[in-house]
């Protein structure tokens, strides 16, 4: 969604965006933003190396606000982050701490909450291929499969944010077996040595 200050929008502009992150349209690419703080003549923003603009009112500076896609991601060290909405802030636009929640691996059967910043919003341009590539070979111990499907460095399968199976010498035990041919499927597509009992 694209918006931009205008002298009848401040407000709505105001409540929507502020502390969110979007995009900046800069040339032929978008720089991801932080929108720090609106006031009635202005927008000012944030990069993620710290430079600060600003958007005078009026001016048809826009910005693109996009909803998270529910999933698991995977982030430049291969930790995996899974991404939600959180339903009842959705009146706030954007990305923020407010209306999405992230979550990570914390070594046991559990999901641990992390901040939305830019370091964590990185991994939403990141491939999947290149770090599955990177599972197969074991040169990262955890790794997004897609959307859907991640496993941790316990070797545990996680359908979102649900445990449903464990990966042992190459056999997958699932705790639900009702994902069998989903399981399969994922397995398949990714080209892992993995079989499902």
């Amino acid at each position: 969604m694209l918006d931009t200050l205008t002298s009848r929008n401040g407000p709505d502009f105001t409540r929507r965006y502020q502390g969110t992150f979007g995009y900046f349209p800069v040339k032929d690419k978008s720089l991801l933003i932080q929108i720090d703080r609106v006031t009635g003549t202005n927008v000012n923003f944030i990069d993620r190396d710290g430079y600060k603009y600003n958007a005078v009112v009026d001016s048809g500076v826009n910005f693109e606000f996009l909803q998270i896609d529910k999933g698991w991601y995977n982030n430049s060290e291969g930790s995996p982050i899974f991404f939600s909405r959180i339903p009842a802030r959705q009146w706030q636009r954007g990305i923020s701490g407010a209306n999405t929640s992230c979550l990570t691996f914390t070594g046991t059967k559990s999901l641990m909450k992390i901040a939305v910043n830019f370091q964590t919003l990185d991994c939403l341009q990141n491939d999947y291929k290149s770090f599955i590539d990177a599972y197969r070979v074991n040169k990262i111990s955890s790794v997004a499969l897609n959307k859907y499907f991640a496993v941790d460095t316990c070797q545990q399968l996680w359908l979102f944010d649900l445990l449903v199976g464990t990966i042992k010498n190459d056999l997958v035990t699932l705790i639900y077996p009702e994902f069998k041919q989903e399981v399969i499927d994922c397995i398949t597509r990714n080209k892992l040595p993995y079989v499902v009992v």
